[in-house]
């Protein structure tokens, strides 16, 4: 069953987490701070009480690359991977980006979903602030982050649990992106994309496909990037590796963003209303009878960041994540 596959996967990767755990202090200060903060957030009492259990999928303290599941791993009936960006990567926040997939998680219950599933995707080491002008580590991040969506998807080609013998679980399927995880996102959307029509296409044909992509802060992405994800989706004929729906969205005195674009040439990521997508100005307060505050700056935490529990962006990201 698919549940298996992420089952073993974990196993794999708590097997190499306790055993650095036993060399720890052996181990280079950048490993040794993937390791505990790895660790931490794997802890039941690490983060408020209401938050789902945390589990291990992948991990790699040396690439570096931490894979971290919130919710449901048997049958999940949506599945985001959550992409973090500039200085949250898993030797700075593997505590910190866990915290913000299970605060997803619960927003995506709040809003009704059934049994979601966030993956915390902690796969590559974020540039500094002068390299975020450069796409050069997004190209290789997206292919690290394409590689782990096509593998896992490919686990949900086999039998549902619970749903009958000969019925695949197929969940919906969202990349949500911060900041410099847009580019790496996109990267490994085109990717996706091409791979579907040239990898066992006959056989797996929706393992590269993605329902939804929502961006928050975002710094853009090389048009080309974009322009391959486009054109095989137009190409598409049967409708299975369409596009996704496309949700940005903006925060008041969010500076860094547009200045990000600016001065790296990159273009914003277009947002087709006709096809589902839509911008959501989450500086705006909500409704008073709702209670959520603007969001405000660049950051995904800090009381009113992108991913803050509270914020009307959390509770559009929780939306735009769900079918």
């Amino acid at each position: 069953m698919a549940a298996d596959g992420l089952i073993h996967r974990s196993a794999v990767a708590l097997r190499a987490l306790r055993a650095e755990m036993a060399v720890r202090e052996t181990l280079p200060e950048r490993r040794r701070r993937v390791l505990d903060g790895t660790v931490h957030a794997l802890k039941p009492d690490s983060m408020d009480a209401d938050y789902a259990a945390r589990t291990l999928i992948d991990y790699d303290s040396a690439t570096p690359h931490v894979v971290i599941a919130v919710g449901e791993l048997h049958a999940p009936t949506q599945v985001t991977w959550q992409i973090a960006g500039m200085a949250m990567g898993p030797a700075q926040a593997a505590w910190g980006a866990a915290r913000e997939a299970a605060q997803l998680h619960r927003e995506q219950r709040h809003l009704g979903a059934a049994r979601p599933l966030v993956l915390s995707w902690q796969g590559y080491r974020p540039p500094s602030p002068l390299g975020v002008l450069s796409s050069r580590i997004a190209a290789r991040a997206g292919e690290r982050l394409a590689e782990h969506v096509w593998t896992t998807s490919l686990l949900w080609q086999c039998t549902g649990a619970g749903r009958g013998a000969g019925t695949a679980l197929d969940p919906w399927r969202s990349l949500e992106a911060h900041s410099y995880g847009v580019p790496v996102a996109v990267r490994a959307l085109g990717l996706l994309a091409l791979w579907s029509r040239t990898r066992l296409e006959r056989t797996v044909p929706s393992a590269g496909r993605i329902d939804a992509l929502v961006l928050s802060g975002s710094v853009g992405a090389p048009h080309h990037w974009w322009g391959t994800v486009s054109a095989l989706a137009e190409r598409s004929e049967r409708g299975l590796h369409r596009g996704p729906q496309v949700t940005e969205i903006r925060a008041r005195r969010d500076l860094l963003a547009p200045l990000g674009r600016v001065l790296s040439g990159r273009r914003r990521v277009p947002v087709d209303t006709a096809q589902g997508g839509q911008i959501v100005q989450a500086g705006s307060p909500a409704s008073p009878e709702s209670g959520l505050i603007p969001a405000v700056g660049h950051n995904t935490h800090g009381g009113r960041g992108y991913r803050d529990p509270g914020t009307v962006s959390l509770r559009a990201i929780a939306g735009a994540t769900q079918n």
